[in-house]
C-alpha cells in the first residue's frame, strides 16, 4: 500500500462516524459489541478495542470513535462475567475480528464492502490488553497489538509473549496496584517481534481508557487526565497508523 499522511492524534478531524450495537455468539457466549464505522468509502482495516477488568465497552467508546475518524472499523465488546476467563477473552477477541470481517462480506449487511480483513489490529486496556496479547499469540491474522497499560495475570502473558511476532506497543502508566505494579514491563521484554514501550509521566491506570470515570479514579490512583490521555492516543494511533494504514 502507498504511504499516506494522517492527521495528528490531537486533531479529531471531520470524518463522520456511525455507531451500531450488535450481538454475536462467540466462544459459546452471547457477546454484545459496539461497532464504530467511518461514513466514507472503504474498505477499512478492522480493530478490536478491548476493555479492562470490571469495565465495559462503554469505557472504550472514545477509542472506537477516534479510530473510526481515522479510517478504521472498530468493534468494542463486552467480555462475559464479573471475573474474567482471560484465555476465553483472548479467543473472543479473535472470534470478534473474524465476525466483523465476515459481516463485511455478507450480502445485505451494513458493513458490506467496508472491512479489509487483510489488515487487523487489536488494542486493549488493562486486562483487555492481556486478552489482546493472548489473541495475538495464537491468531496469525492479527497484524499489530497495542496495550494500554496492560496487566498480566498468573503469568499468562509471559508465556504467550514469545509467540507474538507482530509489532507491539505498550503505553504504560506509573506502577501501582491496578497494573500489578507495572508487571507488563516483564512481558514486553519477552515479546518475539518488534516492540516499543513507553511510560507516560504521571499517568494513572485510568488514563488508558476513554472515557474513564470516578470509580476508576477512586481505586486506581487518581482520575484520568485529558493531556495524559492524549499521550496514550498519540502513540497508540501512531503504531496502528504505521502498521495498518501505511502512514509513512
Amino acid at each position: 500500500l502507498p504511504a499516506i499522511a494522517l492527521a495528528a492524534p490531537e486533531d479529531p478531524g471531520t470524518a463522520k462516524v456511525r455507531k451500531e450495537s450488535r450481538q454475536a455468539l462467540l466462544e459459546g457466549e452471547s457477546i454484545a459489541f459496539d461497532l464504530f464505522v467511518p461514513e466514507s468509502q472503504g474498505p477499512f482495516p478492522v480493530i478490536v478495542a478491548a476493555h479492562g477488568f470490571q469495565r465495559s465497552k462503554a469505557n472504550m467508546e472514545g477509542w472506537g470513535r477516534g479510530l473510526a475518524q481515522r479510517g478504521y472499523v472498530v468493534a468494542a465488546p463486552n467480555f462475559p462475567g464479573l471475573f474474567p476467563d482471560h484465555a476465553k477473552n483472548g479467543r473472543i477477541v479473535s472470534a470478534l475480528l473474524a465476525e466483523v470481517v465476515a459481516a463485511g462480506a455478507r450480502s445485505g449487511d451494513s458493513l458490506l464492502g467496508l472491512v479489509d480483513g487483510a489488515r487487523r489490529g487489536v488494542l486493549g486496556h488493562s486486562a483487555g490488553g492481556l486478552a489482546c496479547l493472548l489473541a495475538a499469540s495464537r491468531d496469525p491474522t492479527i497484524d499489530v497489538v497495542v496495550g494500554l497499560d496492560p496487566v498480566d495475570n498468573a503469568g499468562l502473558a509471559l508465556v504467550a509473549a514469545p509467540q507474538i511476532s507482530v509489532p507491539t506497543t505498550f503505553v504504560l502508566a506509573t506502577p501501582a496496584a491496578c497494573n500489578d505494579n507495572g508487571n507488563a514491563t516483564a512481558v514486553h521484554l519477552k515479546l518475539g517481534g518488534p516492540r516499543l514501550a513507553l511510560r507516560v509521566k504521571g499517568a494513572t491506570h485510568c488514563d488508558g481508557e476513554d472515557p474513564s470515570d470516578g470509580f476508576c479514579g477512586l481505586f486506581c490512583g487518581g482520575a484520568a487526565d485529558a493531556k495524559r490521555q492524549l499521550s496514550f492516543r498519540r502513540y497508540a494511533f501512531a503504531t496502528l497508523d504505521h502498521v495498518l494504514a501505511c502512514d509513512g
